[in-house]
């Protein structure tokens, strides 16, 4: 399958789960057992979690897709590979250091984000995979025309 196809495969996806999104309020069965982790579990079980999740399987593979015919030199795959860590990073870290900072003062807005995207994962879900096939779209009709 070539980045058009994945593109096309990942926009099908994420609309799917879009137009899906009301059938699935709840998280899934999986997660549950998740929210009563201490602070190092979590941080082990994200670890070894991370890198078998399918959607995050996609993701990088798309990011590594796009970057690597991005045309970019050698430089610039490792800036964008850089930036795209550093963004994929911040999504964890963020909340980690505001909390490390604030401490309790966060607790009401982290459990209402919390639940809402708890809530709402099959339309976040499904949003990402239609940005991100998009993404990756575009650059298999660009890769086309430029070749």
């Amino acid at each position: 399958m070539d980045a058009r196809g994945l593109g096309s495969a990942l926009i099908a996806f994420g609309i799917y789960r879009l137009l899906t999104r009301h059938r699935q309020t709840d998280p899934p069965g999986w997660m549950r057992p998740f929210a009563k982790l201490t602070p190092v579990r979590a941080g082990l079980v994200g670890a070894v979690l991370a890198p078998i999740r399918p959607e995050v399987l996609i993701v990088c593979a798309t990011a590594g897709l796009a970057i690597g015919t991005g045309g970019f030199g050698v430089a610039g795959n490792w800036l964008s590979g850089a930036a795209f860590v550093a963004i994929s990073a911040s999504t964890a870290a963020i909340p980690i250091l505001a909390y490390a900072s604030a401490g309790n003062r966060l607790d009401d807005q982290l459990t209402r984000l919390k639940n809402w995207m708890e809530n709402n994962h099959a339309a976040l879900e499904g949003a990402i995979m239609v940005v991100i096939g998009l993404m990756v779209l575009y650059n298999g009709i660009h890769a086309l025309s430029a070749g």
